[in-house]
């Protein structure tokens, strides 16, 4: 019995790590492809400027970021191995509140900063509507609450390809 256990939990990880090791990979080429289609189009100063807006946008990101995911895992684990529902709900239903807050937070800060000190960041006048578009996402970003939910049941194959989807769209 112990060694059947055994043996299903490492078919579960082998299975975990393979779905997860294959969306790795896909997002990799997504972003090379990205990478590739952004530099013939835009030109090295315009490129420039394009990942000098990523890089501020990827740093507010987890700047205002909780990783509530860790949270859900820990005391998410805790309430459902009690059969504990309502334990469950609240803690992901703060989980997800302090992800609302710190997407949104993060957002107004990205546009605001954007729109106060461009030249700070380096950006023309012309630059700061496109860098504006970009710093939106911020207000999109998948928070970490629902991610650690995916986790906690084992929907890896989901996580994965919410990742994916995510991917393909930037």
């Amino acid at each position: 019995s112990t060694k059947e256990s055994s043996t299903s939990v490492l078919r579960r990880l082998a299975r975990n790590f393979t779905i997860l090791f294959s969306g790795t990979a896909v997002i990799a080429l997504l972003g090379l492809g990205a990478l590739t289609l952004n530099t013939r189009a835009l030109g090295p100063t315009h490129f420039g400027l394009l990942v000098l807006v990523q890089a501020y946008v990827v740093i507010l990101g987890r700047f205002f970021s909780f990783d509530t995911w860790q949270a859900i895992i820990k005391f998410g684990a805790e309430h459902c191995a009690q059969h504990d529902l309502s334990g469950l709900r609240a803690v992901s239903s703060l989980a997800i509140l302090l992800d609302g807050v710190s997407t949104v937070a993060a957002g107004l800060a990205g546009l605001l900063l954007l729109f106060l000190v461009p030249e700070k960041l380096g950006l023309e006048p012309g630059m700061v509507t496109a860098a504006a578009f970009y710093t939106g996402t911020l207000f999109l970003q998948l928070p970490s609450a629902p991610a650690g939910l995916l986790r906690l049941f084992d929907r890896f194959d989901w996580l994965t390809a919410i990742s994916i989807g995510e991917a393909a769209l930037r």
